[in-house]
């Protein structure tokens, strides 16, 4: 079940983090096509979406290493995958400017913003170049940062460590259940993102505040602001 604020309190928050694929982006079906492709040039693996769903985690070099048969060709798979990605990205991911206004209204009231994904430094450039988000979040902790991937709580706490921010007064906004443990292991609010809901899956952990649309989100904010 759900856990929201205790009886009598008002959640206050000054700290917004977010995952990326699937929450700030649509950029989901982008990655798991890429991730078939040089699975499958690499490879010889032609893996369902399910199949590449369950890799998500760790940064994308680090799921070449650990799963493709040929270990040895992991950088190769590697460049591959990013090719694609920057290649495809224009014409895969669609802008969301519901969720960018969004976005940019938080960064001018203040708050602070935080972006951890699991995604590798590389890829998440590719993304925020191609969406210009660059300068949008005041922190930047990537698949690549940390030691331990999602659902470990490492790079939520590493972000709110360097914005000086305090757990109970930040949320964490993400799309899979991944992120929802992390959070819950960090101490923060947990916010599901189902408007893009490119996994296709349900949350098995729910979320504090699960929102299916951007608008909702949106209020949400309004109340819980500091």
């Amino acid at each position: 079940m759900p856990h929201p604020p205790l009886e009598g309190s008002k959640l206050s928050v000054d700290t917004v983090l977010f995952d990326f694929d699937g929450t700030v982006a649509d950029t989901t079906p982008l990655v798991v096509f890429a991730f078939q492709q040089a699975f499958a040039e690499f490879d010889g693996r032609h893996l369902s979406w399910d199949e590449v769903i369950d890799l998500f985690g760790p940064p994308e070099g680090a799921i070449f290493r650990r799963h493709l048969r040929a270990a040895e060709r992991w950088e190769a798979a590697l460049a591959r995958f990013n090719e694609l990605y920057r290649e495809l990205h224009g014409e895969w991911v669609v802008r969301s400017a519901e969720l960018e206004a969004t976005l940019w209204d938080l960064r001018a009231r203040g708050v602070r913003l935080g972006l951890v994904t699991g995604k590798a430094r590389a890829s998440a450039a590719i993304s925020l170049d191609a969406l210009q988000l660059h300068g949008l979040f005041d922190v930047v902790v990537a698949g690549d940062d940390v030691v331990r991937p999602k659902p470990d709580p490492e790079g939520i706490l590493a972000a709110l460590s360097r914005l000086g921010a305090r757990a109970d007064r930040a949320l964490y906004v993400g799309d899979m259940d991944g992120d929802v443990l992390a959070g819950r292991a960090a101490g923060v609010t947990t916010v599901g993102a189902a408007w893009f809901r490119g996994t296709g899956r349900e949350f098995l952990h729910p979320p504090d505040r699960v929102f299916r649309q951007v608008a909702d989100f949106r209020a949400f904010l309004e109340n819980v602001l500091a």
